[in-house]
């Protein structure tokens, strides 16, 4: 084999190896931790909901009912509930993966960090 096609050879390995594995991350993130995100405020008490765990053990959940909104302002009914009571007033910025149906991901952030749109629906 000549030297230009082990240096070929070699490159298009090396592609791979970096191509393949970015890929399957970009995916594992696309489909399993990814999805649409949506701003709301927490403005009363969840309501509590007992929840079986899978060994048998019981826990809660507090669920909180209300209207999330995308950056454009567009309402979005997302199912919220948490293993804890959140914070009066707080905002929060939430990734929800319709193909799961699930919160994959959500955090507390000021009022300054939700989009304008979003705000002025939430401030209604």
């Amino acid at each position: 084999m000549t030297m230009k096609k082990t240096i070929k050879l070699m490159l298009g390995i090396l592609a791979l190896a970096i191509a393949l594995p970015t890929g399957a991350y970009l995916y594992y993130n696309h489909v399993w931790r990814g999805g649409d995100v949506t701003y709301t405020q927490i403005t009363s008490a969840g309501i509590e909901k007992p929840w079986k765990q899978e060994g048998g053990g019981l826990s809660v959940l507090y669920d909180y009912a209300g209207t999330q909104y995308d950056e454009e302002g567009q309402a979005q009914e997302v199912p919220l509930m948490a293993s804890k009571q959140l914070r009066q007033g707080a905002y929060l910025k939430v990734t929800y993966n319709q193909k799961r149906k699930l919160i994959t991901n959500w955090s507390e952030i000021s009022k300054a960090q939700v989009p304008k749109k979003a705000l002025e629906q939430l401030e209604k």
